[in-house]
């Protein structure tokens, strides 16, 4: 009897609650567990629907809000999954204290995590002690910073996953109706070394950006006498109008590492544009040199003009870049890919208790 029961236990669908927690950015929702993947079923939290537009005050007022409303679903699900690590810190240790308290049982934590190695050392440490024994599996969208979670953090329940394209890919056509070089984004970007090289070749550059929330800053302060034509927080379908529209997509990036420019990149590579990339963290698990973009030595402006002007004149190998950079996306580099793979560490993870 107990053994049918057991058997019946495990056939049960299994539930998943997926918390989104980016207020800030363009219209690119998570729902990649909604790929036909397994049983399990999957519901949504959405914390950015009250946060976007708000102070930074009203926004931290609407997350411990939602945090609450979190709390009261939490023991219904199996898993809980979010976009943030800072998400599941005060759930995580509550329900934590609860499990030991009552010997109850408590969902299984996953995260994704982008930029913890930003922080200084001591918020790390403090982020480590309040994540272990509460966050089961960490994702990270750079091998690089699945390792620094080992090596520097000594939290071995790192995985790294590629992050994947999350819109219609026939839906984009590359145009290059207009001579410029687009740009865009503010977070580890490298606006100097980039407008050092495009003036040296008085090429001209549009650049999207979006201000920092909490300094107003882009990134492009103090780039010198001729910067690029700025357009500041466009909607996403006009954002990517105006990169259908540049002859070459350049991403010009600091060597930091974390995840910087990863949105932009596989625009992009969807949209099928000749890409030049700076070669750092970021960009290693996603671009092959010479077949899918062109990496540049990252603070490197004289190489980068280099680059630029040996695409801007080779017509045959921007079409082959951009060709095969959609294909990449097409083949493997989309949300479905990261989907099974999300499913395939968390079965793993679930399989060796």
């Amino acid at each position: 009897m107990r053994q049918r029961q057991e058997t019946q236990r495990k056939t049960l669908p299994e539930t998943m609650l997926v918390l989104l927690q980016f207020p800030k950015g363009r219209d690119r929702p998570w729902f990649f567990l909604y790929y036909d993947i397994g049983h399990t079923h999957i519901d949504v939290l959405d914390f950015r629907k009250g946060q976007v537009g708000l102070p930074l005050l009203d926004q931290i007022m609407e997350f411990i809000r939602m945090t609450v409303k979190a709390l009261s679903v939490f023991r219904r699900y199996d898993y809980v999954f979010s976009t943030s690590i800072a998400g599941l810190l005060l759930p995580g240790m509550y329900l934590l204290l609860v499990q030991r308290m009552l010997r109850r049982k408590r969902p299984r934590f996953f995260a994704i995590d982008i930029g913890t190695s930003r922080i200084n050392r001591i918020r790390q440490k403090v982020l480590l002690w309040l994540i272990k024994g509460t966050i089961d599996l960490i994702f990270c969208f750079t091998s690089n910073q699945t390792d620094w979670w080992r090596r520097e953090m000594h939290f071995p329940h790192a995985e790294f996953i590629r992050l994947g394209y999350n819109h219609d890919v026939h839906r984009l056509r590359h145009q290059s109706s207009e001579e410029y070089i687009f740009t865009a984004g503010n977070v580890g970007r490298d606006y100097k070394t980039l407008m050092s090289a495009a003036n040296d070749l008085g090429e001209k550059v549009v650049a999207v950006v979006e201000r920092n929330a909490i300094t107003g800053k882009t990134g492009l302060e103090g780039i010198g006498e001729r910067p690029p034509q700025i357009f500041y927080d466009l909607p996403y379908d006009k954002y990517l109008d105006k990169m259908a529209r540049a002859k070459l997509v350049v991403l010009s990036l600091e060597n930091v590492p974390y995840a910087a420019g990863q949105m932009v990149m596989l625009d992009a590579m969807a949209m099928g544009k000749p890409l030049i990339v700076s070669r750092v963290p970021a960009t290693i698990d996603y671009i092959k040199d010479g077949n899918t973009g062109m990496f540049v030595s990252p603070g490197n402006a004289k190489e980068l003009k280099d680059k630029i002007m040996f695409l801007l004149t080779h017509k045959q190998l921007r079409e082959k870049l951009g060709r095969n950079a959609r294909k990449e996306i097409e083949n493997g580099l989309n949300m479905e890919s990261m989907a099974r793979a999300i499913h395939a560490c968390i079965n793993r993870l679930s399989s060796d208790e």
